[in-house]
C-alpha cells in the first residue's frame, strides 16, 4: 500500500510538472530498461535497472497558442513512469514525447517553464542538442529537486520530448547562491546520479 501511495504520488508530481494533459511508430520499454521510440523522435534511452518501469499512460489533449489563447491543436501524449532508490532515496523518472497533429502548428523553443530555477542551458547529447533545466518545485510536505531535459524536433518542429529526474528533499530550497553548503553537496550529488541513472544511446 505504501508503494502504491508513493507511486501515485510521483505520477501527480510528473503531470504538474509536465503540464500533463504514416508508418506506425512502436514505443516500449525493453527487458534491459531501454525505453525505444522507433520514430518522433528516434531514440533508445537507457535507464538504471534499479529503477522499476511502473506505468504507460497515453493522454490527448487541446495545445493553445501562446500568442492568441486559441486552442485547437489536438496534442497526442505518451507518458511512461520509473521508480527506484538511489543513494538511499526514492526517486523517480520520467518520459514523456507529446506530438501536435495539426498541421501548421510547432512548439515554441521554451521547453521548460520553472518558478523556481537553479541552472539552466544547452547540452549535445549523440550529436543533438538538449535544453536542460534544473529546479525545485514547492509541495505542501517536501519540495520536489528536478532535473530534466528535452528537444523539440520533427521538420514542423512538432514534436517535443521531456526526460525528467526528481526527488522529494527536504528544508528551504531558494536560489542558487542562497543553497546551504549541504544542499550544495545533495544538489552535486544528485546532478552526478541523474547523468548515470539515465543514458540517451541515440
Amino acid at each position: 500500500m505504501k508503494l502504491m501511495a508513493i507511486r501515485y504520488f510521483f505520477i501527480a508530481c510528473f503531470c504538474i510538472i509536465l503540464g500533463c494533459g504514416g508508418s506506425k511508430i512502436e514505443r516500449t520499454v525493453l527487458d534491459d530498461n531501454i525505453f525505444y521510440s522507433s520514430n518522433r523522435p528516434k531514440i533508445r534511452i537507457k535507464i538504471n535497472p534499479d529503477f522499476r518501469f511502473e506505468e504507460e499512460k497515453d493522454e490527448r489533449g487541446l495545445a493553445s497558442n501562446e500568442l492568441s489563447g486559441e486552442r485547437s491543436s489536438n496534442v497526442k501524449i505518451n507518458n511512461y513512469f520509473f521508480e527506484g532508490r538511489i543513494s538511499g532515496k526514492p526517486r523517480a523518472v520520467s518520459i514523456t514525447i507529446q506530438e501536435l497533429t495539426t498541421p501548421g502548428w510547432f512548439f515554441q523553443p521554451k521547453i521548460f517553464d520553472a518558478k523556481n530555477e537553479l541552472d539552466s542551458g544547452k547540452i549535445k547529447i549523440q550529436g543533438k542538442t538538449y535544453r536542460y533545466c534544473i529546479f525545485t518545485v514547492a509541495r505542501p510536505n517536501n519540495d520536489l529537486l528536478v532535473r530534466a531535459i528535452g528537444r523539440i524536433s520533427g521538420t514542423d518542429k512538432n514534436c517535443m520530448i521531456k526526460i525528467v529526474y526528481l526527488e522529494q528533499v527536504t528544508g528551504d530550497w531558494g536560489k542558487i547562491d542562497l543553497l546551504t553548503a549541504d544542499q550544495q553537496r545533495q544538489l552535486n550529488e544528485f546532478i552526478e546520479d541523474s547523468k548515470k541513472d539515465i543514458q540517451i544511446l541515440e
